[in-house]
């Protein structure tokens, strides 16, 4: 199948004013070459209904403009293929359109490493918010909705709780049938722990700074007032200090660099206004992953 790119850009057009009820416009990857497989029939067939599904399946009440449907990469790369049975991992892509420019900002960038669902050529995809059909079906919605939730609050204070409800619901149902990923387990990076800390006290304090004011109070503001708009990051990256003070090892945190880190070192590398060294060595402390770029600032 198509070789999958680490990551994907989607391209925005901001064409017309109809609206939908579909909130997506996803791209759908399929890789099935670590699989040693004679017809690669199944796998296209797996890329192209899944494709379907998430691009014309209803989420939400809500009916949004064209333009305003959330850009997202699902890549799947299969490992292991047998009786119907696929085994590999998924990378999660969302994006975000900032305000006054072209440019597309990286919201969720996640790597699941416990995929594994059965799939059938001839086999409905039924869904269904609020039960457990296939596990397909519910490591998709769950996705979906985790996409939704990042997405509203970037655009409002913890906007995004009507889809948070739905993920959660999503994996209850879904420890009930599976626990790969659904349950605590000792790979402490899964579904059930996004969820769990979602639903702590780390859940609304990042969510207010890492997905609202990092876009709506910094990132759309920079086309007004870039000065302003930096500063405001500088706070943001202070919020996230306290965050890491009580929650050093929050899985919430650790995503949001893995999708951000390379953008805010670029905004700071070549910002007017000089990085503070106080905010440098927060950096750091946080995300010591990617202190080779905080060194250069």
């Amino acid at each position: 199948m198509t070789k999958s790119t680490p990551f994907l850009i989607p391209l925005i057009l901001f064409i017309g004013i109809e609206t939908s009820s579909q909130q997506l416009r996803a791209t759908v990857v399929v890789n099935s070459d670590q699989v040693a497989q004679p017809s690669e029939r199944v796998f296209r067939e797996l890329q192209s209904r899944v494709n379907h599904f998430l691009n014309n399946q209803v989420f939400g009440p809500q009916k949004v403009l064209i333009q305003e449907k959330v850009h997202c990469n699902f890549i799947f790369v299969i490992e292991q293929y047998f009786d119907n049975q696929f085994i590999g991992t998924l990378q999660i892509q969302s994006f975000r359109p900032i305000y006054g420019s072209n440019y597309v900002s990286p919201v969720l960038n996640y790597l699941d490493k416990d995929i594994a669902f059965e799939f059938r050529e001839n086999r409905s995809m039924n869904y269904n918010d609020n039960f457990y059909t296939t596990e397909l079906m519910a490591i998709l919605g769950f996705y979906v909705h985790l996409i939704l939730t990042y997405d509203s609050d970037s655009f409002s204070p913890l906007g995004g709780q009507p889809h948070l409800r739905k993920a959660r619901l999503i994996q209850r149902n879904a420890r009930s049938y599976s626990k790969q990923g659904w349950s605590p387990q000792a790979n402490t990076r899964n579904r059930y722990e996004l969820i769990r800390e979602l639903d702590s006290s780390i859940g609304p304090l990042f969510r207010n700074s890492a997905l609202y004011d990092y876009h709506r109070s910094s990132m759309d503001q920079f086309v007004h007032n870039t000065s302003d708009a930096t500063e405001k990051l500088f706070d943001v990256i202070n919020e996230f200090d306290s965050i890491h003070g009580s929650h050093p090892r929050s899985m919430l945190l650790q995503l949001f660099f893995d999708a951000k880190a390379q953008e805010l070192f670029d905004i700071l590398f070549r910002s007017p206004t000089k990085t503070p060294q106080s905010v440098i060595n927060s950096l750091k402390q946080i995300a010591p992953r990617y202190s080779h770029m905080w060194s250069q600032l």
